[in-house]
């Protein structure tokens, strides 16, 4: 739960990145870094949060640029990395801050147009994953399994029933596992590999018993 609800804040200050650059580069008059992280830090929501730690710790004696080093290396958002980068790379250069802002929040809103199309591709394959593996399977290794039991009793060869049920269940143990530490790792999500793994897992045990009956 702590991994996704961190996850959850990470998107969040993500979608709102773009349009408080874009305000802040409306009202930055400053040509001090320490005057763009106090207008950045009164924007409302989750991004002015995050400015507000970087102005804290200005004001507890760590320099500017430093302090933006050390909050590019707390957070666990490419974009807040990318974003803090180029603003010190464009402070050192001397470079208008007022421009660095606009085009980094355009820069931004693009890449996140981007990813969040791959993100909708990914999250319909993982539910098709997901799908698969607690439903489909289950039903169609029971409904083979109970063919095959039906055989057993008809041809006198009924007791090996018991070591394919106890075969059948660590299969799909194993291929739930395995699917969600990948689904898990593509996500950069690992703690959510384990709460994944009962998604598919727990439905595949109680349906794969039944499956078709014949």
């Amino acid at each position: 739960l702590k991994a996704y609800f961190a996850g959850t804040g990470r998107a969040a200050l993500e979608e709102e990145l773009p349009q408080a650059l874009f305000q802040a580069s409306a009202l930055y008059k400053s040509k001090t870094l320490e005057g763009l992280v106090e207008k950045l830090a009164q924007i409302e929501g989750l991004t002015g949060l995050f400015f507000k730690k970087i102005r804290n710790s200005m004001a507890s004696g760590v320099g500017a640029e430093r302090s933006l080093q050390l909050a590019a290396g707390e957070t666990e958002s490419v974009f807040v990395k990318r974003t803090l980068g180029i603003l010190l790379i464009g402070y050192r250069a001397g470079s208008d801050l007022t421009e660095t802002l606009r085009a980094l929040a355009a820069m931004v809103m693009e890449t996140l147009a981007l990813v969040k199309e791959r993100r909708a591709v990914f999250t319909v394959h993982k539910y098709t994953l997901f799908f698969s593996l607690a439903i489909i399977v289950p039903v169609i290794l029971g409904s083979t399994y109970n063919l095959a039991l039906s055989l057993a009793s008809l041809t006198g060869a009924a007791g090996m029933h018991i070591s394919a049920l106890v075969a059948v269940q660590i299969y799909l143990a194993i291929a739930s596992a395995i699917t969600a530490y990948f689904v898990a790792a593509a996500e950069s999500q690992d703690a959510k590999a384990l709460v994944y793994f009962f998604i598919m897992y727990l439905p595949a045990v109680l349906i794969f018993p039944n499956g078709i009956p014949f």
